[in-house]
């Protein structure tokens, strides 16, 4: 189901992307806004890389300061089911099974990013890299929060972490574009501190995830924006 979704977005957007032409214009000076769509796995983090893909959504605000490099500022929200037992034997009050276990992941991050193209480049490379907080949880339910058997500590914290990605931007016209990249997030998730009460695997190491996803932007002018959209083309009088 969720590989499916996404190959159809991806197929949608090749699509679109083979169909349009693309415009001359550069991202030089604008400011852009975005939403993006994919899946999520966790690859390390004790008992999360057991886990299967699930669904993570993003909203992108950037800035470019010159046409190849900008200012990127994302948040978004994305799950994993739990692949074992946190607990290994809890008790009959805790958590049994790991069919209703989810370990959720807000990822809010500051970073750059570096396009490989300048400005009337259809198909342009981008690289990025960046840092942020990342607020985890794990949920019994979806509807509550999973919480140490012994303490009653609920099992939410909020960590540091780094990114990095590697992607391709298609330019359909001045403003509008669609992206699709993959990235990687390493989360200084290992907290001592939850560990015991039954939890002693709980979160033994740095928690990594890797994200394949397919976005859409829009670029606007900031401040006084492109004054040569103002002037008059040759030959063409003014009203």
């Amino acid at each position: 189901m969720k590989m499916r979704f996404l190959f159809a977005m991806v197929a949608v957007g090749a699509l679109v992307s083979a169909a349009a032409p693309a415009m001359a214009a550069g991202v030089d000076g604008k400011g852009g806004i975005g939403g993006s769509a994919g899946i999520m796995k966790f690859i390390s983090g004790e008992e999360w890389k057991d886990g299967g893909t699930r669904f993570m959504l993003q909203a992108v605000f950037k800035y470019h300061i010159t046409e190849h490099w900008g200012v990127v500022l994302e948040s978004g929200w994305g799950w994993n089911n739990y692949g074992t037992d946190p607990t290994g034997t809890p008790p009959a009050d805790s958590i049994s099974t790991t069919e209703d276990i989810l370990v959720q992941v807000i990822p809010t991050t500051l970073g750059v990013q570096y396009r490989l193209a300048g400005a009337g480049a259809p198909w342009v490379p981008t690289l990025g890299a960046g840092a942020g907080l990342y607020a985890l949880g794990v949920k019994d339910s979806p509807n509550s929060w999973a919480e140490n058997p012994t303490t009653g500590e609920r099992l939410t914290w909020t960590k540091a972490g780094v990114y990095g990605r590697l992607g391709v931007e298609r330019m359909f016209t001045e403003s509008a574009s669609m992206n699709f990249d993959l990235l990687g997030h390493m989360i200084f998730a290992k907290n001592e501190e939850l560990q015991g009460g039954g939890f002693t695997r709980f979160v033994g190491d740095n928690a990594a995830f890797f994200q394949i996803r397919v976005g859409a932007n829009y670029y606007f002018g900031v401040g006084g924006g492109d004054d040569s959209e103002a002037l008059p083309e040759d030959g063409e009088e003014e009203n």
